[in-house]
């Protein structure tokens, strides 16, 4: 028939969210979430101790986390059926499979149950089985279109010397099936973490990489580690999404979407100090309050957030000291009031910082803590426990972000919406951050705008 155009067909793919990943995984994977629940509920607020999160602040906030599809102490076996439907149904455009295998690894030294096939697993033949299982999974997320960041098995320091070698099988495996996949980005961060030469048979880890007395679990400092070697990878595919407030015309009130009143500092005095902070210079901004959980004294300065831009709004910077115990620096900015909001809006706030180098490696983090009549729900960004390790001591910036939240269910009315910096620092410590362009918003839902009227 003349005319008449011919195509082939093929397979329908859904569409998937290439800004948006999953990952899947054990507690090492579990741990990039501050409040984690079963899948498909979400987790609430972002830790210090994963290095995809690392990585977002330090390049502008490209990659969501969906779903954190990972439950502590499972094997691959487990973790992979445990919440596969949800998994399986995800529009997220990557699937991130974390460190893989400690768990298989120290149950197989005195054997295990495989939990879907019934066989019996031990060091002889881990590494095969559980690749295989792997493996299955992998095809089928690339089979659905999604690209895959796969990363090698650091393992733990108390492994066996039979256990490494299954680990170094694994490793092997995984890498040589990996280079002949289009679709597959595959991370060996071992270098980055093992110390190479301190053990000939066992795993030994390089100095503040692990959290204290842990054989497996990583600190701020190897999440930071990890998280910016892999910021590369992040800027190369990844557009930044710079979220700061652009302009002053933004500022609450003229903008009744943005919670923020101050954003660029240009009121840079009547703000309060509170409880255990002294203020040893300068003036705390308007619209903020600071204080500590312990004795800390700062040094408060201000200068061109754009050098030589008089119109680029204004850096604020924290000299922060501890006394002589540990204490915890809050700087938070006053919430709108309550007839500026409600229980129905999804917040989401952030703020640039400049971190300089500092040798207790402060934790730096924040938080936009929601509180209506059925409490008080806090949404961290980076957040942090000295108990678990330092953080990195060397100079970075970091881009905080939130994840959009909102209030509590079953809310009725509004209490206050603060966005939050904390600043934890060790004993006599001392750590010098710059603050500029806060920015918070009452987001509209992430629904299709409604259809253009037709006339």
């Amino acid at each position: 028939m003349p005319g008449l155009l011919v195509t082939s067909l093929k397979e329908w793919r859904r569409q998937l969210n290439m800004s948006v990943c999953d990952i899947m995984g054990d507690s090492r994977a579990a741990q990039a979430g501050v409040a984690v629940f079963a899948p498909p509920a979400r987790h609430i607020g972002l830790s210090n101790l994963y290095w995809l999160n690392w990585a977002n602040v330090l390049t502008g906030q490209r990659m969501s986390i969906n779903r954190l599809f990972a439950s502590s102490g499972k094997r691959t076996d487990e973790y992979i059926n445990l919440f596969k439907s949800a998994r399986v149904a995800s529009d997220a455009g990557w699937a991130i499979w974390n460190y893989p295998l400690v768990n298989n690894l120290a149950q197989a030294e005195a054997g295990y149950t495989h939990a879907v096939t019934g066989a019996t697993i031990t060091t002889a033949n881990v590494a095969a089985v559980a690749f295989a299982d792997l493996q299955a999974e992998w095809e089928s997320d690339l089979a659905a279109g999604k690209r895959l960041i796969l990363l090698t098995e650091p393992g733990a320091t108390n492994l066996s010397a039979a256990s490494v070698q299954a680990l170094h099988d694994f490793n092997l495996r995984l890498k040589c099936w990996a280079e002949g996949k289009p679709g597959v980005y595959l991370f060996d961060f071992c270098a980055l973490l093992w110390a190479a030469t301190q053990s000939g048979s066992l795993i030994r880890f390089k100095p503040g990489v692990l959290q204290p007395s842990d054989p497996t679990h990583y600190s701020a400092l190897g999440a930071y580690t990890v998280g910016k070697a892999f910021a590369d990878f992040l800027r190369s595919n990844l557009p930044a999404r710079d979220r700061a407030i652009a302009g002053v015309h933004e500022a609450r009130p003229a903008n009744p979407r943005q919670i923020v009143a101050n954003p660029f500092f240009i009121t840079t005095s009547g703000g309060a100090t509170g409880a255990n902070m002294t203020v040893s210079s300068g003036t705390v901004p308007g619209n903020t309050a600071i204080s500590a959980t312990a004795a800390c004294s700062v040094a408060i300065s201000n200068a061109d957030a754009d050098s030589g831009n008089i119109y680029g709004g204004k850096a604020i910077t924290y000299a922060l000291t501890a006394g002589a115990a540990a204490t915890v620096a809050r700087i938070a900015a006053d919430s709108p009031p309550t007839s500026y909001w409600s229980v129905s809006d999804i917040l989401e706030t952030g703020v640039e910082i400049d971190v300089a180098a500092n040798a207790g490696g402060a934790h730096v983090y924040s938080t936009l803590e929601i509180n209506t009549d059925k409490g008080s729900k806090n949404a961290w960004s980076m957040y942090g426990l000295t108990s678990q390790g330092a953080g990195p001591t060397e100079a970075y910036h970091m881009s905080m972000r939130t994840e959009p939240e909102p209030p509590i269910d079953g809310s009725v009315t509004v209490g206050y919406a603060a966005p939050i910096i904390y600043v934890a620092l060790a004993a006599n410590a001392t750590c010098s951050i710059s603050v500029q362009r806060q920015w918070g918003y009452r987001r509209y839902p992430a629904t299709p705008l409604p259809a253009v009227p037709v006339a």
